[in-house]
């Protein structure tokens, strides 16, 4: 009996049913209000159900055949605080140019309408203002932000901060309110707005280079399926993505008539997918289910009968073979799985179904399926070379690579980590002490760029030594370190301080005087103590003649200068380790700070047993 057929099989649902198997949900939520005096309520709602017409001409001419990663754009009709208003929410799933996609047409309908003041905000919030991150004026941060970017006539519309109240965020009603007055100056900066709509400028021309097309083997239902509707890639693919143990049950069944789409009658033909759709699907590693394994052969057979170069066909092929195997898999999980049965794209696709088993559709014949047209695009733009993503890194010159925008929004982040980590004014708030244009010419008060900078290629080489370097030379050569880092501060710095050093010198030195009367400084442990760190299971017998050691250095003559040394060294050393080993045992054999710390110098500790008592 299998897994699948065992009575254990639907508690094993059960508690996979409590677990998301989706990922984390991002939306973008969006609203038009109309703020124009002159329209008394009656006409307001004229005109936005005007504008909500324009918006879905606007979505069919340029969106029609785009496909969703998750939720299409949509505008609702709804009467909020005697106020007639469109607003939506999309979920774009991990795509983040449908996000972008409705930005643009947000926008453009913002061009037909100046009396439409639109707002858009997604999960992470205003996020107009972070693609403007480095345009924003230092006043301008998320604490105050929120309702404070509007979209009006194509522009990008902030509300500053009123003289007589304190920063805060604005609620919707205090920013249409602030909006409306004649008397309260609005905020209309180009540099601003450049980098808000920055990723906006190929479009409306992106919206077709988002789209991939690939030549694949596949069941000629499931190619029936494709051409009614392209778009019903999209939810294949996320089944195929986000499979489990329960989607994958239906395809590990050994008998093809349990499928709705068996491996058989297959035909090849070109299907459309966004380039993330298809990044998704072609980087997964699936092996092939049992229908699938007998087929595949019989795929690359056919195909090197046909032509004389078989080993170049016979690869290609199998190239086919397998991406149709995928696709035609996540199809399998969306229509038997039932957490997608009431998804409106899988209703639809049961119902065209329904009508091709009962005879009520015809599928496609070979002649038909010749006339469709078969184009394969190229994938370079997958492909991204270590070398010259490196130099991209490094800002050096370097051929293009991969899909273009990428190269430009890696290099804008780039140009950006680069300009926050020069800039000497850039404090605790991150870059927002950077993203004011005003101070970036400014020169800093804390001195040259080298007196701070830090030498990434010493440190790394002098990590090297100490790595190599004999465990009993290590407190040594720290110790050599520390005395050379304390003379290149200067002893002017450290010692000839003003009186508020003296000060605070006199302070701490009665303190440590007062803590040494009371014994808080005592570094020797007790007897007892050292007797139980020393007997603890898991560390060895070298522990316990570690502190013989010490209790030897202890007894010896306090007044010989090298004994006195060699007794204060071995007492920071113990104190050390001992917190050292403490912090070990304390992760119960599991990857912890000490563990790593340990790691890198080189040091392998065996676990802490648990005594049999």
């Amino acid at each position: 009996m299998s897994f699948f057929e065992d009575s254990n099989f639907e508690a094993f649902r059960e508690r996979w049913n409590g677990v998301s198997r989706h990922l984390p949900e991002d939306c973008v939520q969006y609203a038009i209000y109309i703020i124009n005096e002159r329209l008394d309520n009656a006409h307001q709602r004229l005109h936005v159900q005007e504008i909500n017409s324009a918006a879905k001409e606007l979505r069919k001419k340029y969106s029609q055949d785009y496909i969703w990663q998750e939720e299409e754009f949509s505008l609702n009709l709804i009467h909020n605080e005697g106020r007639w208003i469109l607003q939506g929410k999309t979920n774009f799933g991990d795509c983040i140019a449908d996000e972008w996609l409705i930005a643009w047409i947000l926008r453009e309908l913002s061009k037909k309408f100046e009396d439409a003041w639109i707002r858009l905000y997604d999960t992470q919030g205003e996020f107009l203002f972070i693609e403007a991150a480095k345009a924003l004026p230092k006043w301008l941060n998320p604490e105050i932000g929120r309702n404070r970017a509007w979209i009006n006539s194509g522009r990008l519309i902030v509300i500053p901060l009123q003289e007589s109240h304190a920063p805060k965020s604005l609620t919707t009603a205090e920013a249409l309110s602030l909006i409306s007055s004649p008397y309260f100056q609005l905020i209309h900066s180009r540099s601003m707005e450049a980098e808000a709509f920055r990723r906006l400028s190929n479009y409306p021309q992106e919206i077709q280079n988002n789209n991939h097309r690939a030549i694949v083997t596949i069941p000629r239902k499931l190619a029936h399926l494709l051409r009614k509707n392209p778009l019903y890639i999209a939810p294949a693919v996320e089944a195929f993505y986000l499979r489990d143990p329960i989607s994958l049950k239906h395809l590990q069944n050994p008998n093809p008539s349990t499928l709705r789409f068996p491996p058989r009658d297959l035909v090849t033909v070109s299907v459309r997918f966004t380039k993330f759709l298809y990044a998704q699907i072609q980087s997964q590693q699936f092996a092939a289910p049992p229908t699938w394994a007998t087929a595949i052969p019989s795929i690359l057979t056919a195909a090197g009968k046909e032509k004389t170069e078989w080993g170049q066909q016979n690869a290609k092929a199998l190239s086919r073979a397998e991406m149709g195997m995928k696709v035609t898999s996540g199809f399998e999980m969306v229509l038997q799985d039932a957490q997608f049965r009431g998804r409106k794209k899988v209703q639809e696709m049961q119902v065209l179904l329904e009508d091709v088993e009962s005879g009520e559709e015809e599928l496609p014949n070979d002649e038909e399926i010749k006339g469709w047209e078969m184009k394969q695009d190229d994938e370079t733009w997958l492909d991204v070379d270590f070398r010259e993503f490196q130099e991209e890194l490094e800002g050096k010159k370097s051929k293009d690579w991969g899909d273009k925008g990428a190269q430009n929004n890696l290099r804008d982040i780039v140009k950006s980590f680069k300009h926050f980590m020069d800039d000497e004014g850039a404090g605790v708030e991150g870059a927002g002490d950077m993203m004011d244009d005003d101070d970036e010419d400014e020169p800093s008060d804390g001195g040259s760029e080298t007196d701070d900078s830090f030498d990434s290629e010493r440190f790394q080489k002098s990590m090297e030594t100490f790595r190599q370097m004999p465990a009993e030379e290590r407190p040594k050569a720290l110790a050599k370190d520390m005395e050379k880092l304390l003379q290149e501060l200067g002893d002017e710095d450290l010692i000839e301080g003003d009186e508020e050093d003296d000060e605070m010198r006199n302070i701490m030195n009665g303190m440590e005087k007062e803590l040494n009367k009371a014994g808080a400084l005592k570094l020797n442990p007790q007897d007892s103590d050292a007797k139980q760190v020393g007997n603890s299971k898991g560390y060895g017998n070298g522990r316990s003649s570690r502190i013989k050691e010490l209790e030897k250095a202890e007894e010896e003559d306090e007044d010989m200068d090298e004994s006195s040394d060699d007794a204060e060294e071995n007492d920071i050393d113990y104190n050390l380790a001992k917190n050292m080993m403490d912090a070990f045992k304390a992760q119960s054999g599991m990857s912890g700070p000490a563990g790593n710390m340990l790691a890198q110098m080189g040091i392998q500790l065996p676990r802490d047993e648990v005594d049999e008592e």
